[in-house]
């Protein structure tokens, strides 16, 4: 029944496709706006630019959603009005979720799968509860909660802001835990966005339709915006079609700016719709790079170069990383130039060019006064981190080694680390294994942890 609803409700028309040339294409920089600030989880995985590791397959111009902070803090512009009569019920299959299992954590980090929610449990409790799993860094035990609540029957199909709060965790966290693919093929049963369906009328009185010259509101989309965005990337994995993915950006950067423009949107909603086409600009950068084409995400990027201060420094951050991922090391070091010496950043940047020019020892020197600074933990974890693989390369592997070491002693543990680390086990010992074994020990008991763990955060 559940499934031969889905058809009916999404066979409905689509909305037609709207000529566009994407959310980056407007008078004004869409990425000319303050940024927000980049939280200390964000920091740490955007170590993962050295050399060394998986620097490959993390992309620094995705903006992710997953952080505890995003998971359970809610946006005020995401509290939905939930009397609407869409019937959500082809979301409550339980044929979509896939069952999920720890086979691929490390025994240390593995937790029992919380069970179903006691009988008489409400949608908010069930809420935290899954909230408090994430807390604990539970990721994989909420992913499965969140899937539980959606097919036991608890939420109602017509509960939409519930439903898709329990789906923005669902996906979030089988990011978090290394399933991306199964987060993308559950996203699938989403359909197509932008139909008709997902669409309501705001309600107005004739009066206010007089008051705006005859215009009338636009249509509100049911799904908040940040699960929008990801939902598109997921499916744009899930069908095999990243064309289709940028083209639904680009289509959705234009929603945003016929918001930007109508008569009914406040101040303060017009700031955060600038902030969602800035937030935009930065998803078709990604989106790009994930198609391949890194040449035209490069392009797309130097045309949204900002002017206010604190977000230039963050563009060119961005950019050099870009250039480099090109290998145009001498157009990357004229962007580092462009920061001012006493940024922080910059000698971070510098470092990191010297070790993809094969200065290596000047890189040590660089890296090395970054690595003893008090001030920033964060930004000496960097140093040190990418400081280590200089010393590698130089065959300095003892010293290399003691620094991630000491790392681990701080209570870093950021994804690029452990690899680095496990890296030179493998090089220097028969038995690094035992030394892998010892070390997921070593972090399983410190009490600073707050990512989840996998086998090939420690190439098991």
């Amino acid at each position: 029944m559940a499934s031969s609803v889905h058809r009916k409700q999404l066979s409905r028309a689509s909305l037609p496709r709207r000529t566009t040339k994407g959310p980056l294409d407007q008078e004004q920089d869409p990425l000319s706006a303050t940024h927000s600030p980049i939280s200390p989880s964000s920091t740490k995985a955007s170590s993962t630019i050295s050399p060394l590791g998986r620097s490959q397959d993390v992309n620094p111009f995705e903006e992710r959603t997953y952080t505890q902070a995003s998971l359970l803090g809610e946006e005020p512009d995401e509290q939905l009005d939930s009397a609407s009569d869409k019937n959500l019920s082809f979301l409550l299959d339980a044929a979509i979720y896939h069952p999920l299992s720890a086979v691929d954590v490390p025994g240390p980090f593995r937790k029992p799968f919380p069970g179903p929610p006691p009988q008489g449990t409400t949608t908010n409790q069930a809420l935290k509860h899954v909230e408090s799993l994430i807390v604990k860094c539970d990721f994989l035990g909420a992913a499965h909660l969140a899937a539980v609540c959606l097919t036991s029957g608890l939420v109602k199909p017509t509960d939409h802001v519930s439903i898709f709060r329990f789906l923005a965790i669902r996906y979030s966290c089988l990011e978090i835990v290394g399933q991306l693919l199964l987060a993308a093929q559950e996203a699938k049963a989403l359909e197509d966005l932008s139909s008709e369906f997902y669409y309501i009328a705001p309600e107005i009185t004739a009066a206010e339709i007089e008051a705006h010259h005859g215009q009338r509101p636009l249509a509100e989309h049911i799904m908040p915006f940040s699960l929008r965005v990801q939902a598109i990337r997921l499916q744009n994995i899930g069908f095999s079609d990243p064309r289709r993915g940028v083209t639904m950006l680009y289509d959705l950067g234009l929603e945003v700016r016929e918001h930007l423009t109508s008569p009914y949107t406040t101040q303060t909603e017009h700031m955060e719709w600038s902030q969602r086409l800035e937030s935009l600009g930065l998803h078709v950068v990604n989106a790009l790079i994930e198609l391949g084409d890194v040449d035209c995400a490069q392009r797309t990027l130097a045309q949204s170069k900002p002017t206010e201060p604190k977000a230039q420094a963050r563009w060119v951050s961005r950019m050099t990383l870009m250039l480099l991922k090109l290998g145009q090391i001498k157009k990357a070091q004229e962007c580092v130039d462009q920061l001012q010496s006493r940024e922080s950043g910059k000698a971070v940047l510098s470092g990191l060019l010297a070790v993809a020019d094969g200065r290596l020892e000047e890189a040590t020197e660089s890296l090395g006064g970054l690595a003893n600074r008090d001030d920033d933990s964060d930004v000496s974890a960097l140093a040190k981190q990418n400081l280590a693989v200089a010393l590698l390369y130089l065959g300095r592997i003892a010293e290399a080694k003691s620094l991630l070491e000491g790392l681990i002693e701080e209570g870093h543990s950021f994804p690029s680390l452990t690899i680095n680390l496990t890296t030179i086990f493998d090089l220097t010992s028969d038995r690094s294994r035992d030394q892998k074994v010892a070390l997921i020990g070593k972090l399983a008991v410190s009490q600073t942890q707050q990512r989840a763990f996998t086998n090939a955060d420690f190439k098991l």
